[in-house]
């Protein structure tokens, strides 16, 4: 006699549970994957920033030029940016696209500068660059894994680990009084 043989209602029901947990294993580690991701973008855009603050920065003979708002800064680094207005994006950032040219108010950036630096600073006034932050992550409102990336004067990024913006204390870090 030829009996076929089928699955029961039981190994099905198996089967489907242990794919579930499976996928519910998984899960967790792809969104840590992607803000990592995210993170390893955004210190790509600070890095930019910085260069294009360097270029700037030689320019006006080793200083800073008196730039008083974020935006206007952000519009003062378009030329050596190669006019790449998503640098000031940060991927992890709700609301991504900002849009930079026009020195609009209601232009919004994800960065924000050190704005100890951006008074017409020399060079000599920077006592270490290694301690003095260029520009960071504003990550009040969203985070890269509870921190913040930042520029430094000397150009190497970090990954800062914090829940808050720099304080005063920490923007005057390596800056001469």
């Amino acid at each position: 006699m030829n009996v076929k043989r089928a699955f029961t209602l039981i190994e099905l029901l198996v089967v489907i549970a242990i794919i579930g947990i499976l996928v519910s294993l998984i899960i967790p580690v792809l969104g840590t994957v992607k803000e990592k991701t995210n993170r390893g973008k955004c210190q790509s855009n600070l890095k930019q920033i910085h260069l294009a603050s360097l270029a700037l920065f030689a320019e006006n003979k080793n200083r800073l030029p008196n730039i008083p708002t974020d935006e206007d800064r952000a519009n003062a680094l378009l030329p050596h940016l190669r006019y790449l207005s998503e640098v000031f994006s940060c991927p992890s950032a709700p609301g991504t696209g900002t849009l930079i040219g026009g020195g609009s108010s209601s232009n919004s950036l994800d960065y924000r500068f050190n704005n100890n630096l951006w008074q017409g600073l020399s060079q000599s006034i920077v006592a270490d660059a290694t301690q003095a932050m260029l520009a960071y992550d504003r990550a009040l409102q969203y985070t890269h894994d509870d921190g913040y990336n930042a520029a430094f004067f000397d150009g190497h990024v970090a990954y800062m680990r914090t829940n808050s913006l720099p304080t005063g204390a920490m923007l005057l870090l390596g800056i001469e009084k």
